[in-house]
């Protein structure tokens, strides 16, 4: 299968992943909340209107799966959208500046590396509580550590390309150069570093919320919607197998789609 192709079939597969979890929710007669009393635990039925069956207060899998992988796609996307800004600005000064700090930013770029992030985000509940602004939070101190290294040695490297060495030797200023000719070249491996990035914390923000350290009832997330599943499991398989899917389909396609972007501008280059 070509690289282009793999690349239409990801993105298609994860538009239709982004549409179900926007409208799917509103589509439905259910609500996240909502309780049906006359079928609580069924399996998945067409007669009762619960495609994927409803949890033990019955409320609608379905739903609140479309909805919890909703919550887990905001979290990732915004805290990935926070990496990059942050490890983005961290990495282009160090490979830019160099020097002292160079040093001192890629030391604290290690001292984030050394922290584990549960702890992270055991400290963060402390202080800001449990919820999905706390796991943001988290998330995005997280994300950003992979980001400043990569942006800091792809600026390294073009800080020796033939082109930004004459234009310094022509009286181009720092800045100037940083602008015109090694911004526009970082754009591209950012990017791709956003899409490698946006699945390995939506695993994040499943992984913390299972925990219990992320999103809480009523609200629901993958993370809390495997917990709640894994409890159920030899009972009630299908509380787990929904969001399993989900998680698995959309990490999938992600990461299937950030690679094929990369190997499709190295071949490029």
């Amino acid at each position: 299968m070509s690289r282009l192709l793999r690349i239409r079939l990801t993105l298609a597969l994860f538009g239709l992943l982004l549409v179900a979890a926007l409208v799917g929710p509103a589509l439905s007669p259910w609500s996240v909340a909502a309780l049906d009393w006359d079928h609580p635990a069924v399996a998945p039925t067409w007669q009762a209107g619960h495609w994927l069956g409803t949890d033990t207060l019955g409320r609608d899998v379905l739903v609140r799966s479309l909805a919890g992988l909703r919550v887990s796609l905001s979290i990732a996307l915004l805290a990935s959208a926070i990496g990059l800004l942050l490890g983005g600005a961290t990495g282009a000064l160090a490979g830019s500046v160099g020097g002292f700090v160079d040093g001192l930013l890629m030391r604290i770029v290690d001292v984030g590396y050394a922290l584990p992030v549960v702890l992270v985000a055991l400290l963060l509940t402390v202080v800001l509580g449990r919820g999905a602004s706390t796991l943001l939070v988290a998330a995005g101190t997280v994300g950003w550590l992979s980001t400043a290294r990569m942006v800091r040695a792809e600026t390294q490297r073009l800080a020796l390309a033939p082109y930004v060495l004459a234009a310094r030797l022509i009286g181009v200023a720092p800045v100037r150069l940083f602008w015109r000719h090694v911004l526009p070249n970082l754009i591209g491996p950012v990017l791709v570093q956003a899409t490698l990035t946006v699945p390995s914390l939506v695993v994040l923000e499943s992984f913390l919320s299972f925990l219990g350290l992320g999103v809480q009832e009523p609200h629901a997330s993958l993370g809390n919607l495997l917990h709640d599943g894994a409890r159920e499991m030899e009972r009630a398989p299908w509380l787990l197998l929904a969001p399993a899917v989900l998680l698995v389909s959309v990490v999938g396609a992600l990461t299937v789609l950030g690679e094929s972007v990369r190997d499709e501008i190295a071949h490029a280059d």
